[in-house]
């Protein structure tokens, strides 16, 4: 693959990151805004069942309150899909610890090569506007959470030549995988399918079905 093809693949993947975390902080902002009308809707539907006692709706002390807006509608994998094979050959397991040690010290040698070149560009003692301190900032955040698709992302906002081998596009793209599973996470949530819902029926099923379960 030529530098050319690089670069346009590093953008490709930059902007179709940045265009999942913005659908992330729509969607967050949406079920953060229609959480209390969720809630007070659940509340009163308990009472017309005869769950709860009929009194005032109150958000901050009702009960769902805490687990609404991570719970979803889809069925959770059995907790022995994450058991550990007691099976294994520890020297597998030790062989594996030391291939993910060296894949994390070669990934810090990358961050840390990335954020010297951006601070280059961005330190407060340097930069020439605010908006070159806010990518600093940016920068300082994701280097200490050795976050080097973020890094990448403001290297690319700075024009700064980044060297990008099959391991760094597998490693975004894996990133990007992540955030597309986050994504669709929130997507079958309860507040974000009653948002959705077309019709008050579809809404009283949505609540019919929070209420089931919990």
């Amino acid at each position: 693959m030529n530098d050319k093809v690089r670069k346009l693949k590093l953008k490709k993947l930059i902007q179709e990151y940045n265009f999942l975390l913005t659908d992330e902080s729509y969607k967050k902002e949406v079920i953060s805004e229609t959480k209390s009308d969720f809630l007070k809707e659940i509340h009163e539907k308990k009472i017309e069942l005869g769950l709860i006692e009929n009194e005032p709706f109150q958000e901050v002390i009702h009960e769902e309150n805490s687990d609404v807006k991570g719970e979803n509608v889809e069925t959770k994998e059995s907790d022995e899909t994450n058991l550990e094979d007691d099976s294994k050959d520890p020297k597998d397991i030790k062989d594996k610890d030391l291939l993910e040690n060296k894949e994390k010290s070669k990934k810090s040698s990358k961050v840390k090569k990335l954020y010297r070149e951006i601070a280059k560009k961005t330190h407060p003692d340097k930069a020439k506007s605010n908006e070159h301190v806010d990518l600093y900032n940016r920068a300082t955040s994701a280097y200490e959470d050795s976050d080097l698709i973020s890094l990448y992302i403001i290297a690319s906002e700075l024009d700064i030549n980044v060297e990008l081998d099959e391991d760094d596009i597998l490693n975004i793209n894996e990133t990007i995988n992540h955030k597309r599973k986050q994504l669709h996470n929130l997507e079958m949530s309860y507040l974000w399918l009653w948002y959705n819902a077309k019709t008050k029926e579809q809404k009283e099923k949505v609540v019919a079905l929070f209420i089931n379960k919990n």
